[in-house]
């Protein structure tokens, strides 16, 4: 995704922005790099509300071999039949195809 240096208002752009009222998310293998701000905005919400594993931010962190290799894996993925979907009503498979 690319964006412009600010939002409407002149807010710089981050990576990520975690609003108020959020928490318990996994934030888990994000590469984050080139941003105008901070690769981490958070609004009235604190970073030990949330679980943080391996995550690559900044710049010089987005470089490593292993954040490479991410960014290579990133984009959409078709759904094969056989892996369970998410949506609103929480996971599920698809119908088998005849």
């Amino acid at each position: 995704v690319q964006r412009s240096d600010f939002t409407h208002g002149g807010a710089p752009n981050n990576g990520i922005f975690i609003d108020q009222g959020s928490e318990d998310f996994l934030f888990d293998s994000n590469v984050i790099h080139t941003t105008s701000g901070e690769p981490i905005r958070f609004n009235i919400s604190q970073k030990e509300a949330h679980q943080w594993k391996t995550n690559w931010f900044g710049d010089t962190k987005s470089q490593a071999l292993a954040a490479q290799t991410i960014i290579q894996q990133a984009g959409v993925q078709e759904l094969q039949p056989n892996e369970p979907q998410i949506d609103d009503l929480g996971p599920r498979r698809l119908p088998k195809q005849r």
